[in-house]
């Protein structure tokens, strides 16, 4: 998948990845309070407050709402989300997608249009880069 190609697949309101297998949906008239441990992909259309963790891909598409602690492989996100959002693969969030909290992702993506007000932190396998002053050669 190209990061700035016209034929990037959406995660729009109804759309969903057709390389996916969606374990769990929460649909646009549903509003739930509490965890969700997911293991598979998971979409969100309706309201949802409190924690989410997910081994694999979790769209909240363009009417979802939620406030949340949320721990997922993948993150695509086209609706609102307030909270902690640790992703180990990628975030994206979409030209109608608006994430408020603090991010920590390997790879992080915002279209044009997109909202993020907060902080983000990359994750890394590599070693951080060590800046040093060089010698002085007497």
């Amino acid at each position: 998948m190209r990061l700035f190609s016209k034929d990037a697949p959406k995660y729009g309101a109804r759309s969903i990845p057709h390389n996916s297998q969606l374990e769990t949906s929460i649909g646009a008239n549903s509003s739930i309070k509490g965890s969700l441990h997911i293991d598979g992909d998971a979409r969100i259309d309706g309201t949802f407050e409190g924690d989410i963790a997910v081994v694999g891909k979790l769209i909240i598409g363009a009417t979802g709402r939620v406030i949340a602690n949320i721990q997922a492989t993948s993150i695509h996100v086209a609706g609102a989300v307030k909270g902690d959002i640790v992703a180990t693969d990628r975030l994206e969030i979409s030209e109608t997608g608006k994430v408020w909290g603090t991010i920590t992702a390997l790879a992080l993506h915002i279209e044009p249009g997109g909202v993020f007000q907060g902080q983000s932190a990359m994750q890394s396998e590599e070693e951080p880069l060590v800046l040093e002053a060089p010698e002085v050669l007497q």
